[in-house]
């Protein structure tokens, strides 16, 4: 098929086929383009079967880069996919990558593009599923490190994630046993160690009984002057509730023998022995014990370091 054919079948039916079919024969292009890469390489032949094409078409050469970047990147991004499966790359296979780069005509810089936004995805993949359980293990960071060495990236978490890391390493090591000590100003023992100290407020329960009049109709009888009989039953009566009463406020302490609180007015210690459960809750933490009140330590940061420091000592004692 040469142009002039296509010339003659615009006179015959009186239109521009080049200009109204332009998607389309843009699309024929592309495919013919993908055909010629399914063994990953253009030979000359195909190279002048496209330019043929190009030229009958009437496309201009941005309109075929895009189309050949567009096909290409796609080739040159699952093989990349394929190659770092594993999680490195070989000598053997980085040549396959640049094999493939040159034979698909790929720029060396968009090819640079693609496999650095693969390899950082793939990255990002291992340490989100890392992350589903929201902790980290000194193996899956050794795995995090040997992945940016072997793929030839850099690991630049931002902020917030790099929060969120420390705080799964913290929680894997705290629940394997290996508790942050924290060096405190009040005096403990030799063996006993702290593991978590903040502000806190300490509330105990309360019973309360409260006085409920009956309010139903009433009416009054005038007996003499300026003096009247209330007619009706008030019917008082009593209900009860425990309500939490603030008794100090201070500083909390958990050690490894028991849970400390210094207030004000008042200091208290629970022994790890008498705590039957706990109950977390987002402003603060309730101790069950095997008698009397059960206190509650109010504070809003940590809790959840608090919680998994008090279950590690509860089960280590």
């Amino acid at each position: 098929v040469n142009l002039e054919q296509i010339i003659q079948i615009g006179q015959k039916y009186k239109f521009d086929p080049i200009t109204y079919f332009k998607k389309d024969l843009l699309e024929l292009y592309s495919a013919y383009l993908e055909y010629c890469l399914q063994d990953k390489k253009l030979s000359s032949r195909e190279i002048q079967n496209l330019q043929h094409l190009k030229k009958l078409f009437n496309l201009t050469q941005t309109e075929i880069e895009k189309q050949h970047e567009k096909i290409v990147s796609q080739i040159y991004q699952t093989a990349v996919q394929r190659v770092i499966a594993d999680g490195k790359v070989d000598e053997e296979e980085r040549e396959f990558l640049t094999r493939l780069q040159e034979n698909i005509q790929l720029p060396a810089k968009l090819a640079r593009q693609i496999y650095h936004e693969t390899a950082q995805n793939y990255l990002t993949n291992f340490l989100q599923k890392a992350m589903a359980d929201q902790r980290i293990s000194p193996e899956e960071e050794k795995q995090l490190r040997l992945i940016t060495q072997n793929l030839g990236i850099t690991f630049k978490p931002d902020q917030a994630t790099k929060v969120q890391l420390a705080r799964y390493k913290l929680y894997w090591a705290i629940e394997n046993g290996q508790l942050p000590v924290v060096k405190v100003n009040i005096h403990l023992p030799k063996k006993e160690l702290c593991h978590f100290r903040c502000s806190a407020e300490y509330y105990e329960p309360k019973r309360v009984t409260r006085r409920i009049r009956y309010s139903g109709p009433t009416f009054r009888l005038k007996i003499a002057q300026g003096i009247y009989w209330r007619m009706g039953d008030l019917g008082i009566q009593t209900t009860a509730e425990e309500v939490m009463r603030l008794v100090d406020t201070g500083k909390l302490y958990i050690t490894n023998k028991r849970i400390i609180f210094v207030g004000r007015n008042k200091n208290t210690n629970i022994r790890l022995g008498r705590i039957l459960d706990f109950k977390l809750y987002t402003n603060g933490l309730e101790i069950i014990k095997d008698a009397g009140k059960n206190p509650f330590f109010l504070f809003n940061q940590n809790i959840d370091l608090a919680g998994l420091i008090l279950a590690q000592v509860l089960a280590e004692n």
